[in-house]
């Protein structure tokens, strides 16, 4: 939303609608921050350059105007690289929104670095539902039907079709398919749930929609290891682990790995080692800060995990 506005308050024809293909000739953001600089960028003179050199020159002045150093190579523009390009955007915006003229400012979600529960949230359901469009959880979740329509893809005899409202006209509508979300949650993974209410779910409670859907991730994911079978036996989790720590070592000998909560873990560098023991052409490591990340470079690793 912040973007298109400013594109079209520039009298711009670029418009936005993905933070990768849309933003990779590096037009959009010369535009951008030529409108938000006062016209005085000096960035138009690249519009005809190559976009590698566009892209350059963005990343020079965005560090240089306001001082933001996204510690990798430029060619996450070219690239495409959705993550780091929402959280360059969000990196720009932070520094000068340039909306004074605006009674109420846009609220800009900074997902990857600020909330990673929500976007874990977001990334889940989107993976359980790939054709529906999913760009606020609370509302969607709020709403109940989306929901449980992944509970259902879970484990199908657990929803109660007939007791859900798929358009809830209002407040006690969606409580009511709260309440069937909190249902089908204790059928699906047999849980108690004594303590969970559909009120603050249907009131889009961040913090409780966050604690709430977290568990239930964690459940779901757990219930997907206790099926999977090798040679006739269940998977455990220290079995997952001791995959991992082989599979790490191939990388990174080097890499502390002793549990599923160390350090190495929590800040992606982990996840990211064994993603390029099974897949290396998918990582490239400009992107990746392995040496005592900050608090924002762990949260920068795991968007790019």
């Amino acid at each position: 939303r912040w973007i298109n506005y400013q594109l079209d308050k520039a009298g711009s024809s670029k418009r936005v609608n993905n933070f990768g293909k849309d933003l990779k000739d590096g037009l959009a953001y010369i535009d951008l921050l030529d409108h938000i600089s006062g016209k005085s960028s000096g960035l138009k003179k690249y519009v005809d350059e190559s976009e590698d050199t566009r892209a350059k020159k963005i990343v020079e002045h965005v560090k240089e105007k306001y001082g933001v150093d996204v510690r990798v190579s430029h060619k996450f523009i070219t690239q495409g690289l959705d993550r780091v390009n929402i959280i360059f955007l969000s990196s720009i915006y932070n520094a000068n929104p340039y909306l004074e003229d605006l009674e109420e400012q846009i609220d800009l979600e900074i997902d990857p670095v600020m909330d990673a529960d929500k976007k874990a949230i977001r990334n889940w359901m989107m993976s359980m539902l790939p054709d529906e469009e999913i760009s606020d959880i609370y509302e969607t979740i709020s709403h109940g039907k989306l929901p449980i329509m992944i509970l259902d893809k879970i484990k199908s005899d657990v929803v109660d079709w007939s007791m859900v409202k798929k358009k809830p006209r209002n407040k006690f509508e969606r409580i009511d398919n709260s309440e069937e979300i909190i249902k089908a949650t204790r059928k699906s993974f047999n849980l108690d749930l004594v303590t969970s209410h559909a009120l603050p779910i249907a009131e889009k409670d961040k913090k409780y929609v966050h604690d709430f859907f977290m568990m239930v991730i964690m459940n779901h994911s757990l219930s997907i290891l206790e099926n999977i079978k090798i040679d006739d036996k269940k998977l455990t989790e220290k079995e997952v682990l001791k995959w991992a720590k082989k599979n790490i070592k191939k990388v990174n000998e080097n890499l502390s790995v002793s549990g599923s909560t160390s350090e190495a873990w929590k800040n992606g560098v982990a996840l990211i080692t064994l993603i390029a023991a099974v897949k290396p052409e998918v990582i490239n490591w400009e992107y990746v800060t392995a040496e005592d990340p900050s608090e924002e470079e762990k949260q920068q690793n795991i968007s790019y995990a």
